[in-house]
């Protein structure tokens, strides 16, 4: 028991930390953003503005798509209405540091509330991250190599922005795993580190290869980005996923998802995960082998950046160090089996009792959420 608490309380803190890695990013960037405004490059500035206007609005598509699911639920319990849906999702934050607290260090009762809303909120700061940050952390690196004119803010900004990404994608990973109770859940400590490196590492390669290829020309890296784009979103079409509650809502998913992934990979579902991972690092490595052998090719010889070489270096080891980690991580940290408990109360049920089961989830909002989930990753 006190195992599962100090699990619990760690849990907990592990939602405060990325919170306060949030906040300090979005510090960070409207820092940035005025810095640029103050020095007069309003380009810049409306681009770190339009990447967070693009995050916001479609944080609140789904928050407001989730509000619009809990006031038809709270209509059919004849409970009060809900807050107004602008407020959704600072709502959502509350809740999950209310039940957290309470789950970590008071009432055990409100744990799966908890997660759920954990779950939910991990997600909304996963997409934040990748239309939000991502995109950031490429201008910034761009203005470091091209401008001489550089202050501490800047590299500040990189490094939270670099840090809250990675720690984003463990959070979200974490917080669906714990939401799957089929699946074992991942034990904090080395796992936590290795899956964070893997995430940071490979994140670091994207960037600094896209970062070089927009040095060579804009035209290049706007023609990379639409044709990973059109790669990942066909891939995620022929996927057929169902991971939210309507049609209009998941095309949204899938094209966040897909912007997602050209960065890094996304488990969109829960089959043959480490092939999907295979195919995906292999593109992966022959990409950023062409991006690189390209700006060496293509570079004027007349002028010579002085960072060409380290930069290459850098993405080089940087990928594979996190190839590496990866492969440290599935072979010695990844939980493979199933929790034995779930399986014998859910798995081996009648259809009579698995139709009443699905019932029950679909009539609580949370649940419903929790079940699609379940479905994508476990139940297909």
């Amino acid at each position: 028991m006190d195992w599962e608490s100090d699990r619990l309380t760690f849990d907990f803190t592990m939602v405060v930390t990325g919170l306060f890695l949030y906040v300090g990013d979005v510090g960070t960037d409207l820092w940035v953003a005025l810095s640029f405004w103050r020095e007069g490059r309003v380009v810049w500035f409306a681009l770190v503005l339009g990447s967070m206007l693009l995050a916001a609005v479609t944080i609140q598509i789904f928050s407001l798509s989730w509000h619009c699911d809990d006031q038809k639920q709270s209509r059919q319990n004849g409970s009060e209405s809900q807050p107004p849906p602008c407020h959704h999702y600072c709502r959502m934050i509350f809740l999950v540091l209310k039940c957290g607290y309470m789950t970590a260090f008071k009432d055990q009762d409100d744990h799966w509330k908890a997660i759920y809303l954990a779950t939910d909120l991990s997600m909304l700061r996963l997409f934040e991250a990748f239309l939000e940050t991502a995109p950031q952390l490429i201008l910034q690196t761009f203005i470091l190599l091209q401008y001489e004119h550089r202050n501490y803010i800047q590299y500040l900004s990189v490094i939270a922005s670099c840090t809250s990404i990675s720690w984003a994608t463990l959070d979200y990973y974490v917080a669906l795993r714990k939401s799957l109770p089929l699946k074992k859940k991942l034990v904090c400590g080395l796992p936590y580190v290795t899956y964070v490196l893997y995430k940071w590492l490979t994140l670091c390669s994207k960037i600094l290869s896209m970062t070089l290829l927009a040095t060579l020309h804009i035209i290049g890296i706007a023609a990379y980005v639409s044709v990973m784009w059109i790669i990942m979103i066909t891939w995620v079409l022929k996927q057929n996923t169902k991971f939210t509650t309507s049609k209009c809502q998941e095309f949204i998913y899938r094209l966040v998802v897909s912007i997602i992934m050209i960065f890094t990979f996304f488990n969109i579902k829960g089959q043959n995960t480490r092939l999907s991972m295979g195919y995906y690092y292999v593109l992966r490595i022959v990409e950023t082998f062409v991006i690189v052998l390209l700006c060496w090719l293509l570079k004027d010889p007349s002028f010579d950046k002085g960072y060409d070489l380290p930069v290459s270096i850098v993405i080089g080891v940087t990928l594979v160090m996190g190839i590496f980690c990866l492969i440290l991580y599935y072979v010695f940290f990844q939980p493979n089996s199933s929790e034995v408990y779930y399986d014998e109360v859910d798995g081996n049920l009648s259809n009579g009792q698995n139709e009443n089961s699905q019932r029950n989830h679909e009539a609580d909002t949370y649940h419903k959420r929790k079940y699609l989930r379940q479905k994508m990753f476990l139940l297909e």
